[in-house]
């Protein structure tokens, strides 16, 4: 757990870097949409709506990096919860001796025949 300097909650490591991009990102939108242009020329309303633009595009983002960040960080939790371990000559997941069930490999659906 890591304590964010901004807000002052606590969020998981694996998760902290993306949540402060984002609420940085929100925060440079805010500033943005609070302070338009002042004159009504469209000379200097185009640099204003690119930049908001652009601000909009880092929101999302930071939005969709902070949603990959939460699936890591779930993804992380699953696997010591699941106690599975690596085989480090193969690669691939080991099940644990005395684990309730394991699902077998779904086969490729069979092709219906037309009516």
């Amino acid at each position: 757990m890591v304590r964010l300097p901004a807000t002052g909650i606590e969020v998981d490591s694996l998760i902290a870097p993306a949540l402060e991009a984002l609420l940085h990102a929100r925060a440079a939108l805010t500033q943005l949409e609070e302070a338009p242009p002042t004159s009504s020329r469209w000379k200097e309303a185009t640099p204003y709506q690119s930049q908001l633009a652009l601000a909009r595009r880092h929101v999302a983002v930071a939005e969709l990096s902070l949603r990959s960040a939460r699936l890591r960080a779930l993804n992380v939790r699953l696997e010591k919860l699941r106690g599975a371990r690596r085989n480090s000559v193969v690669g691939e997941l080991q099940p644990v001796p005395g684990e309730l069930f394991t699902l077998p490999p779904r086969p490729f659906p069979q092709p219906q025949p037309l009516l």
